[in-house]
């Protein structure tokens, strides 16, 4: 599959003349980037952007944006949280869903970058952004959590539901799951990848759990940035790379893997 190009012209779009989506004061579209003034009953704010790395058919009715509360001790939320060491923050309990809308033709190659500022939050080290699709398990895609007031940021290869939670499991509990989440991804797509591309993306995760097994965790991060830059060299070619709204048919793995990749060398990090 050929890489799409992005928009060479700044396209500024914006909801304004439109009724606001619930729980968002406005969104609008900067090039290849959408900015989210989320304002949640005047209590919970937050600019979000979402920039895709390659996108077409990024226009005001591409996507569906919504924000809203919910309950943090809501039991079927929580379910889909997968520990129960994982809380929803009482000062920030809000789900942000990014869908694309009925007839979307949004189209977009590789990962497409989640940036999450609030006020509403102080810096906890524990602070992650998770995301879920179509009402399945929320999984950690933090690749960076900073100040300003609180700032999170990751990537994904699609889009649904986005919320901020305190993970406060150990780091080596965490690691270990995206250990497995990585290794589950690159066998359900083995017969997707060429082999030549799949034996070395393996030959890297095992690298990279060898030395994390050894107490070499600089070494581990190091494999796995070598894993996300492999699989972005060979999206498109070797490896697919693409998502169209409202297509099934159509699945970006190397958004998937890259997303899993960094968030895991996010976590090594911690180490």
């Amino acid at each position: 599959m050929r890489l799409l190009l992005a928009f060479a012209v700044l396209l500024t779009a914006s909801w304004s003349a439109q009724a606001a989506p619930a729980g968002v004061s406005q969104v609008q579209i900067q090039g290849n980037q959408v900015v989210i003034d989320v304002d949640v009953a005047g209590l919970y704010t937050a600019r979000v952007r979402v920039t895709f790395e390659n996108v077409l058919g990024l226009n005001a009715s591409a996507l569906d944006v919504s924000a809203a509360s919910v309950d943090p001790l809501d039991p079927q939320l929580l379910s889909r949280l997968p520990a129960l060491s994982i809380d929803i923050p009482t000062a920030y309990p809000i789900v942000l869903d990014v869908s694309p809308a009925a007839g979307s033709g949004l189209t977009f190659t590789g990962v497409a970058e989640i940036d999450v500022s609030t006020r509403n939050l102080s810096f906890d080290p524990s602070f992650r952004l998770f995301t879920a699709h179509a009402g399945g398990t929320f999984e950690d895609i933090t690749n960076f959590s900073g100040v300003g007031s609180y700032r999170v940021r990751g990537t994904t290869g699609d889009f649904s539901e986005f919320l901020i939670v305190a993970d406060t499991r150990l780091t080596s509990s965490v690691v270990h799951a995206k250990f497995s989440q990585l290794q589950a991804s690159l066998d359900a797509h083995d017969e997707q990848i060429e082999s030549g591309v799949f034996d070395q993306l393996q030959t890297l995760l095992d690298s990279a759990f060898s030395n994390y097994q050894t107490g070499l965790s600089s070494a581990a991060v190091d494999d796995m940035e070598s894993f996300e830059l492999l699989v972005k060299d060979n999206q498109g070619s070797n490896i697919p790379d693409v998502y169209r709204a409202n297509d099934p048919a159509t699945q970006n793995v190397a958004g998937r893997l890259r997303s899993q990749a960094a968030t895991l060398a996010f976590s090594l990090k911690l180490m």
